[in-house]
């Protein structure tokens, strides 16, 4: 099995049933986030997306649907998809609605992928997850994601690590050790950590916009990690 979807197969089973946030990886230092951070997030999504009733929602690394449920619940409709069949399970049984579906899908393979290819999206969402994707690949994984969009849409990569800012993550000893020590395993569960300019050359090439939204800074990782916000408007 991929080492990301059998990282969340392992944490779907160690955690209590109905622990949604902790098996998708939103915690703090171990704990459950508190619930003004979590409307913080879902606030940030709304708001950068601007989501209103009519728009069609691709949300890519889903996880359980916690946070896509509430965001279909706005738009009325939406496609969650998700690398681990154990969270999309988990989505389809706790977090569905009207006009939501889940499909199991290896986001790297997106562009071959059958899932959702009658529909298309005027919005989309990755919230932290862009960090399993290696920065090169950037324009590719792009490329296949407005394949799926109408002309005029929205993107927002919500939580991206910032490579710059790697080592306050990353902010004593033991930790860095082990950071080092996984990288040299060639291990990244963590993920990657991105650089802005991988993104901004990829949307120069496209004639897209681009900008980057800030954490909300009641989260902690407004410490080490942005937004990227980008769109694609009507050429005609």
């Amino acid at each position: 099995m991929n080492q990301i979807a059998d990282h969340y197969r392992h944490r779907v089973e160690t955690s209590e049933s109905t622990d949604f946030l902790a098996q998708v990886g939103h915690t703090l230092n171990g704990q459950a986030v508190a619930p003004a951070h979590v409307e913080a997030m879902k606030q940030q999504i709304v708001d950068v997306l601007d989501l209103a009733e009519g728009d069609h929602l691709l949300d890519l690394g889903c996880g359980n649907g916690v946070f896509t449920v509430d965001l279909v619940r706005i738009t009325g409709s939406g496609l969650g998809l998700d690398l681990s069949p154990s969270l999309i399970e988990l989505a389809r049984t706790h977090h569905s609605t009207v006009g939501l579906d889940y499909v199991a899908v290896d986001l790297k393979a997106l562009a071959a992928n059958p899932a959702g290819l009658d529909k298309r999206f005027n919005k989309v969402l990755m919230h932290a997850a862009l960090q399993h994707f290696q920065p090169h690949g950037f324009g590719a994984l792009l490329d296949s994601v407005l394949d799926r969009c109408e002309p005029e849409c929205t993107l927002f990569f919500a939580l991206v690590p910032d490579s710059s800012k790697r080592w306050t993550f990353y902010n004593t000893l033991e930790r860095r050790v082990r950071y080092v020590w996984e990288r040299f395993r060639g291990r990244h569960l963590f993920g990657y950590w991105w650089s802005p300019r991988y993104v901004e050359q990829a949307c120069r090439e496209r004639d897209l916009e681009i900008n980057f939204p800030p954490v909300p800074q009641i989260l902690d990782s407004a410490r080490y990690r942005f937004g990227i916000k980008i769109r694609r408007t009507d050429p005609q």
